[in-house]
């Protein structure tokens, strides 16, 4: 069985249904998602949450043979930046909805 860590976008951190949803979708097909909360409107500092998603990640995989890293929207961002601060080839990573670069938006997407 696969373990895998959810990071959420841009919310208070709680389970969306939909979110639900794709956990339970993929506990069907043998994977494992534990969601890790963040709350993108708390008073944390980025490097912050990084340290301690990073320390979480590195220990689940020492807790399981492989872990998969999923994120979205924001928390796909979150994601590749665990990713490269745990650097496992045991480790993967997915990020759904995610802007993973500077890019100029329209007037009304910000």
């Amino acid at each position: 069985m696969i373990h895998a860590l959810f990071f959420n976008g841009l919310t208070d951190g709680t389970t969306r249904k939909r979110e639900q949803l794709a956990i339970k979708y993929l506990a069907k097909r043998g994977i494992t998602v534990e969601h890790i909360p963040i709350n993108w409107r708390s008073d944390e500092l980025f490097t912050d949450m990084l340290n301690r998603l990073t320390k979480i990640a590195q220990q689940k995989l020492q807790e399981h043979d492989q872990l998969l890293l999923i994120g979205s929207s924001a928390g796909g961002s979150l994601v590749l930046n665990v990713f490269k601060q745990v650097d496992d080839k045991n480790l993967y990573a997915i990020t759904l909805c995610s802007r993973l670069h500077d890019a100029k938006l329209a007037w009304w997407d910000w």
